[in-house]
């Protein structure tokens, strides 16, 4: 059921740049309305999977100045009775294991297009800002 469901309404009109590994994508095209499509007993499952704490995760990693910076952009929903929102975290952290966070952006979406805008803003302030300044200016910049 999980797995028919991402097929036939996964989210899309958000871009993920190269180099960005996705390790959980629950992101949907329809909010609470989906429920409609399922029996009752069916609906705890489904609000579990697509409308409960975090629904995505993503990393990048780049070594600059042999240092590797991961960026990291996590997505939580939160269901309300009759609406759901989205909360958005892009975090950049120096170093791999227990690295140091030198960066985070925090964001609410409470539609699916702000969802996938959000997704899209803070992907491309990873990818083509954050680390295009950290190359060209260090990685000790300020960001």
């Amino acid at each position: 059921m999980i797995n028919e469901t991402l097929k036939k309404h996964s989210l899309k009109g958000f871009h993920i740049p190269s180099n960005w590994m996705v390790a959980k994508n629950m992101l949907l095209d329809k909010g609470l309305e989906l429920l409609d499509e399922y029996k009752k007993e069916e609906h705890f499952l489904i609000k579990e999977n697509f409308f409960s704490d975090n629904i995505f995760y993503a990393t990048s990693q780049t070594d600059i100045e042999a240092i590797p910076i991961k960026g990291v952009i996590d997505v939580y929903c939160i269901c309300g009775k009759k609406s759901l929102s989205y909360e958005l975290t892009l975090s950049v952290y120096k170093g791999l294991k227990k690295g140091k966070n030198i960066y985070t952006k925090e964001q609410k979406a409470y539609s699916l297009d702000e969802l996938c805008e959000s997704l899209n803003e803070l992907f491309a302030l990873y990818s083509y800002e954050i680390i295009n300044k950290l190359c060209k200016e260090g990685i000790d910049t300020k960001i």
